[in-house]
Formats: structure tokens, sequence, C-alpha cells
């Protein structure tokens, strides 16, 4: 099964989100710690053919990059080394922490410190979406 999966990388976590084979269907996956990522897309690799990731890249609202934005550009390029085989792009992020919040809010879930990994995954979904809303055009 083809996949395409999406990456909200932060300064601990990474939340990570996936596409069905037709990509129609986005699910947020899970949220790791950010040195776990590279174990956690070695398993994905194993379960499914992976085709794409698509990387959150977080820019300040004129589109200028940010501090965030550099690191998130340094650390995939750790991941194009380790997984050279892979199609990886970016796709912008802006709000989509704030949307997935948002839409946790509406499902119910009110975030504390424990759950707060939703957000990421959540975020991912919202970046996998927006990333296939742009391409499909």
């Amino acid at each position: 099964m083809e996949q395409i999966v999406a990456l909200d990388i932060g300064e601990k976590r990474v939340g990570i989100a996936t596409s069905d084979t037709l990509g129609l269907g986005i699910r947020p996956y899970k949220t790791v710690l950010k040195d776990e990522l590279i174990k956690t897309l070695e398993s994905l690799m194993k379960e499914y053919d992976l085709i794409k990731l698509v990387i959150g890249l977080p820019k300040h609202r004129d589109g200028n990059k940010s501090e965030q934005t550099l690191k998130v550009e340094s650390f995939t390029e750790l991941i194009r080394k380790r997984f050279s085989n892979l199609d990886i792009c970016f796709e912008d992020e802006i709000l989509t922490s704030s949307a997935a919040k948002e839409r946790l809010l509406d499902m119910g879930i009110h975030i504390t410190e424990k759950n707060k990994g939703l957000i990421d995954m959540h975020a991912a979904a919202i970046i996998l979406e927006q990333y296939f809303s742009n391409y499909s055009k």
C-alpha cells in the first residue's frame, strides 16, 4: 500500500499523520519524541510503501524564515540522508497548531499537559490535508 506521511516537527515532539492509499483519508497517527522519529519512520517504511514525506515548514506570517524554519530544514536533511529514496517536500504549516487545538475542542477534547501530543498529530493531519488540497489544484 502506497502512503504519504506528514510530519509536524517541533522542538521536542513530532506529530505524524498518514494518508490512505488514494489520498482520500487522512488520519492523525501518533506523536513521538523527536529522537524517536527515525526509528518510527523505519517502522512505517517496513509496514507500508511510503512514497512521500510532507514536512510542515514553520515560517513567519510574512513568509520569511524563522529560527524554527532553519531547525526544521536542518532536521529534514538528517531524514533525507537516512531515507534517500523517499520523496520529501515541505508544506506551509502556518496556524496548523491553532487549527488542531480548535478541532480537538470541537471534538470535546480538553487539552491538558498529558495529552498535548494530540495537537501535534492533528497539526500533521492538517498539513497533509493542505498538501492534498494544494496538490489537487
